[in-house]
C-alpha cells in the first residue's frame, strides 16, 4: 500500500528501491552479500526498480558506500538516495541466532526520512523462502 501511495503521489512509474546491503549478524559478508542480491531479485520480480549493493559498489565505489552507509542521520539517507536517484532505501539485518534465520527490513523515505514500511520474520531453514515473503510483504 505505501509503494503504491508513493507511485500515485510521484509518478506513473514504480519508485527506485536502493538496497545497499543487509546487516550480517553471526554469518559472513559473503553469505549476507548473496541474500542481499536474493531480496533484490525477489522485489524487482514483483515490478520494483532495485538499484542493489553491487550496482551502489559500481556507482559510487566501495569507499563512498561504507562513509555514507556508517551514519545514520537523515542527510546521510538523502544523499545515497539523491547520489542514486532512488525514492527509497532499503535498510535491514539478516543472522542466524540459535541457529534460525531472522530477517529485519526497512523502507526509508529519501524525502523525509520517515519508515514507509518493516518487516521482520524468523525461519528455521529455508531463509529464501522468508526473502521472498519479505519482498511480497514490502512490494504490498
Amino acid at each position: 500500500m505505501l509503494l503504491w501511495s508513493l507511485l500515485v503521489l510521484g509518478a506513473t512509474s514504480s519508485p527506485t528501491l536502493a538496497l545497499p546491503g543487509l546487516n550480517a549478524v553471526n554469518i559472513t559478508t559473503n553469505e549476507s552479500a548473496l541474500h542481499s542480491e536474493v531480496l533484490a531479485q525477489e522485489l524487482m520480480r514483483r515490478g520494483l526498480k532495485v538499484t542493489a549493493a553491487r550496482d551502489i559498489e559500481a556507482l559510487l565505489g566501495a569507499a563512498r558506500q561504507k562513509a555514507l552507509m556508517g551514519c545514520s542521520d537523515q542527510s546521510c539517507i538523502t544523499e545515497l538516495t539523491d547520489a542514486l536517484g532512488a525514492q527509497v532505501l532499503v535498510l535491514g539485518d539478516i543472522g542466524k541466532v540459535d541457529a534460525q534465520w531472522s530477517v529485519t527490513l526497512r523502507l526509508i523515505s529519501s524525502s523525509d526520512g520517515k519508515t514507509l514500511a518493516a518487516f521482520s520474520g524468523q525461519a528455521k531453514e529455508n531463509v529464501a523462502a522468508l526473502l521472498d515473503h519479505a519482498a511480497g510483504v514490502l512490494a504490498q
